[in-house]
């Protein structure tokens, strides 16, 4: 009887389960589609929420997404320059984003000049740097990922100050699939840019835009060809002669983007360890199980194919193997305690590592000039200890009306770099992410006494253990080679823009009313040092008794070129244009 009543009360709480399914169905519906401008170009980024939650997501690099909304809500799908739209019906595949026309005024950089939006028929975005002033990062590449539509910013090594890697609509696939050549055209000012980016000072930038189609290629040719990025750098400005005086400074500290890896600690790795040997005595080598939890204790302990080295040295307990693991059970007895305990992720980690930056502005002007000298500092620690990014900068802008007829004007800046980075990959033990990734818990970072103190050099500092009876990574240290192996480079950068404007903008002129002829010069100077030193005693070097290398360049690049127009339309350009390239290694 109680079988039957118990059966009867499942039976009715699963029918009223099944019943109650299209009901919870009901409260939340799936929403997928994709998000695209009005050309038909995903929109990568794309920030889609329901309306009135937290539930949100963005649309990936084709523009898809996917998003569960519940009964009753909107969804807003939004994206910087377009607007904003709510949906309600669910059973839309494709996002139509129109651009916001209230911006259709907004004047842009078009390669030699300037133009309304409205009058624009090529792909551009224009960024503000104001929109985005607080941003704290010492990199333009970095300050504009995710803020354009069909540009995308993908890192370098995680190092700090590393060139992150700007494509323009899906060339990052294209670069994915081995094309390293993908990399658009920089212009400062007007003039091509050959230099590195993270020499560049986002605080000097006033706007930066984006030419994303065939009309980067008419512009610039070859040159144009993966797109074109236009920065336009701050200026003075008209102030009845007052001088503005700016000081920003910024503190914050870096974080790592994704959490550690939940490791084994040193008595579950030797649990483990024990049942990998028991396992293969049993099933490998047919020993009885019985017998096969004592052999493979002598296996572990041993010297042949053991884990713990000579006498037991990578034994971070108390007691004994033997005393160590019950045999039978493969636990490790409670009463045992740690010796010492390191963790080689924390050993290379820098913990909330400083980033400081500083930036002195001076702007000021009247009807006739207007200048702009602004100074600054950025020191970048990085996670990886030892590691670290510097860079001081200076501007120099100056525009003055000498004559109703003519205009000059000058813009110089002179920044130098330093970067002290660990530049290895993949499997290398020079590799430090991927060595203590791998190294087990068992094995310290410094050589310890039997009691598990550390063991001092003669000037009581604590020594490396090298692990030569290490069963694997034997003879290396890849904390060691952090702190002994180095690798630096050294950047000045000197570039200088200049222009002369002739213009006939008065009633005076009379039928040359409204031409204006503009000569640009442009002159960038890059002089790089690097240097990497591997010690002769452990690491990648070992074998050659170490290696030391250094590398030095020298680049020089210049263009010039013309522009006349007509009340603001070009007529005629590049009289005169040509530019060079000096390298020497």
């Amino acid at each position: 009887m109680i079988h039957k009543n118990t059966f009867k009360l499942c039976l009715g709480i699963l029918l009223s389960f099944m019943m109650l399914l299209p009901t919870l169905a009901q409260n939340t519906k799936s929403f997928k589609g994709v998000v695209v401008d009005e050309t038909g170009e995903p929109i990568i980024g794309a920030a889609v929420k329901v309306v009135d939650t937290t539930i949100g997501t963005i649309t990936d690099l084709n523009g898809k997404f996917v998003i569960n909304v519940p009964a009753g809500k909107l969804v807003e799908i939004s994206y910087i320059g377009y607007i904003s739209q709510r949906i309600s019906d669910f059973k839309l595949t494709k996002v139509v984003l129109k651009e916001d026309t209230q911006q259709l005024d907004e004047v842009v950089v078009v390669g030699y000049g300037t133009q309304k939006k409205a009058h624009l028929t090529g792909a551009i975005a224009t960024v503000p740097m104001d929109d985005i002033q607080d941003i704290s990062s010492g990199s333009l590449a970095n300050t504009l990922s995710g803020l354009v539509n069909g540009v995308s910013v993908s890192g370098g090594n995680s190092r700090p100050g590393e060139n992150a890697r700007i494509t323009i609509r899906q060339n990052d696939v294209l670069a994915s699939m081995g094309n390293n050549n993908l990399e658009p055209l920089y212009v400062i000012d007007g003039v091509p840019f050959d230099g590195a980016l993270n020499t560049l000072n986002p605080n000097d930038i006033e706007s930066v835009t984006v030419l994303k189609d065939a009309s980067a290629g008419a512009l610039y040719g070859s040159r144009g060809a993966n797109g074109v990025i236009m920065i336009t750098t701050k200026r003075g400005k008209k102030d009845d002669g007052h001088i503005s005086i700016n000081l920003k400074a910024n503190w914050g500290i870096s974080q790592r983007a994704l959490p550690r890896y939940e490791t084994v600690n040193e008595a579950e790795y030797l649990e483990l360890a024990f049942d990998a040997y028991k396992n293969e005595l049993i099933y490998t080598n047919g020993v009885d199980p019985e017998l096969a939890g004592i052999q493979a204790l002598e296996v572990m302990k041993g010297t042949a194919k053991g884990i713990l080295g000579i006498n037991e040295q990578y034994n971070p307990f108390d007691m004994p193997l033997n005393q160590l693991i019950d045999p039978m059970t493969g636990k490790i007895n409670p009463a045992a305690n740690l010796k010492y305990h390191e963790d080689w992720k924390d050993e290379i980690t820098t913990h909330n590592p400083l980033r400081q930056e500083y930036q002195l502005a001076v702007t000021g002007g009247n009807s006739k000039t207007q200048y702009l000298v602004s100074m600054g500092y950025l020191n970048e620690q990085g996670l990886l200890q030892t590691t670290e990014f510097e860079r001081y900068s200076g501007r120099v802008n100056i525009d003055s009306q000498a004559r109703d007829w003519l205009k000059l004007g000058l813009n110089a800046s002179f920044a130098q770099t330093g970067t002290n980075y660990n530049s290895a990959s993949g499997s290398v033990v020079s590799n430090l992410w991927y060595t203590t990734q791998i190294m087990a818990p068992i094995y310290p970072v410094y050589e310890h006494n039997t009691d598990g103190s550390f063991n001092l050099d003669a000037n009581g500092n604590r020594i490396y253990d090298y692990g030569l009876n290490r069963i694997a990574l034997s003879n290396s240290n890849a904390i060691a080679l952090l702190h002994e192996d180095k690798e630096n480079s050294t950047r000045d950068n000197f570039n200088a823009r200049t222009y002369i404007q002739l213009s006939t903008d008065d009633e005076k002129y009379g039928t040359w009313r409204g031409f204006t002829l503009t000569a640009n010069f442009g002159l960038d100077y890059f002089n790089t040092q690097e240097m990497t030193y591997n010690n002769p005693y452990t690491g990648n070097a070992a074998t050659i008794s170490g290696s030391l290398t250094k590398a030095a360049q020298r680049k020089l690049s210049y263009t010039f070129n013309q522009l006349l127009t007509t009340n603001g339309n070009s007529v005629l350009m590049s009289l005169i244009c040509w530019w060079g390239t000096n390298i020497i290694n």
